[in-house]
């Protein structure tokens, strides 16, 4: 015989399956279902970036792998690359697709701190993430102000300060130049460098100091400027392009000082290569990823399956260049965050997850670096690894 109070416990225990059931039910903003997750990007697939093309090549080919695998959590991955041509009013034009006709759940590793800063505002005030942005302006780890915004990498500032308490442990006496490109992200670096310098009472050594636009067709006038200023230390923010010019430029003239070049533009296939292997020996540059082609990496697990990748997926890619490995790690840092997830694949959950990183790693980290934020800081790395070109490749130095 069935009692009342039988029966009062039976409809509770319904109640809390049926809750457990609900909470279990997968949750979906736009771009986000049961079969698939649509993700955007912009890249400077033409124009003066176009170096960096290769980014949204290397993501396309890792998440072609990602599918075969059987995706994320049982979704495929669909993405969508526009060409932004490194222009800021082509990015909001490109953006503003992907968010409205495309419905994308967010964007990952998009290019460029200029580019990116011009859409900014309206993926925050849209509430759509903008995750793992390639591009190191300070803008993009100010969590307070653009809480669906992070970048992946260390900050131009971080990046400037590190060469700088470099320049001041080896080189206390040197009389500096500074060239950077004239925006957001140059400015960025040249602060971090120049605010070290200052702290150090040697904000005088800065002996000059020039601006550039990337698409300046030569650099000429502002190197023969550093170079009659006496400086005997450059630190150089720059793309490719702009850090062959000045190195060929240099080279030229006779001017060899200690070089420093931001990691972005010290790309050797693309920086290096074009200006010739001989105007850039000693240059000093940073990292925070492995290079997969240094010996020294070699019976690495992480760089050995990026080889494998490689082979499978994008049998066309030059290894040397690093843009490669730059796309490998960004496609898997989205990987990995739309894997912890879940089911939850709602834009806020993204929101909630790149505010609690906790000794988050890319495959391709330096050892010992990770990213760590919180909901009031999205400064995630702030530590990187110099390294100094030898006429064949990049060696470490002294860490920062």
């Amino acid at each position: 015989m069935t009692t009342r109070r039988g029966l009062m416990q039976a409809a509770a225990a319904l109640a809390v399956a049926l809750t457990t059931t609900a909470q279990a039910e997968p949750t979906y903003s736009p771009g986000a279902s049961d079969k698939e997750i649509v993700i955007g990007t912009t890249m400077p697939l033409s124009g003066p970036a176009s170096a960096y093309a290769n980014i949204g090549k290397a993501m396309e080919a890792y998440f072609r792998m990602v599918n075969d695998q059987g995706g994320i959590n049982g979704r495929q991955i669909r993405l969508i690359v526009y060409d932004d041509m490194y222009s800021p009013p082509q990015t909001v034009q490109m953006t503003r697709r992907l968010v409205e006709r495309d419905e994308v759940f967010m964007t990952l590793g998009a290019l460029g701190t200029a580019t990116q800063a011009a859409v900014q505002d309206y993926m925050n005030e849209n509430g759509v993430p903008q995750v793992f942005i390639s591009g190191d302006g300070d803008r993009f780890a100010d969590a307070r102000n653009y809480p669906w915004s992070i970048n992946l990498g260390p900050t131009y500032r971080t990046e400037g300060g590190a060469f700088a308490r470099h320049v001041l442990a080896k080189r206390p006496d040197a009389k500096i130049a500074v060239l950077h490109q004239d925006d957001d992200a140059g400015r960025s670096a040249y602060e971090g460098f120049r605010s070290v310098i200052e702290e150090a009472g040697k904000g005088d050594q800065i002996v000059s100091v020039q601006t550039y636009v990337p698409t300046d067709p030569t650099l000429d006038q502002q190197v023969i400027a550093m170079q009659g200023s006496g400086a005997d230390v450059l630190f150089v923010h720059s793309l490719p392009r702009a850090t062959a010019l000045v190195l060929r430029k240099a080279h030229s003239i006779g001017w060899n000082p200690q070089k420093y070049v931001v990691f972005a533009g010290s790309l050797i296939s693309s920086a290096i290569e074009p200006a010739g292997r001989e105007t850039a020996l000693g240059m000093i540059s940073s990292a925070f990823r492995r290079t997969v082609t240094d010996p020294m990496w070699a019976d690495d697990p992480d760089v050995k399956a990026f080889h494998e990748w490689q082979q499978n997926y994008a049998p066309d890619a030059n290894v040397n260049d690093i843009t490669w490995t730059y796309g490998y790690d960004v496609a898997a840092a989205g990987t990995e965050l739309l894997r912890m997830a879940g089911d939850n694949l709602t834009r806020e959950n993204i929101r909630h997850l790149i505010g609690n990183l906790d000794g988050f790693r890319t495959p391709m980290s330096w050892p010992g670096l990770t990213f760590n934020t919180t909901p009031d800081d999205y400064f995630a790395m702030t530590k990187l690894q110099l390294l100094q070109f030898d006429g064949e490749r990049y060696v470490p130095i002294d860490a920062d």
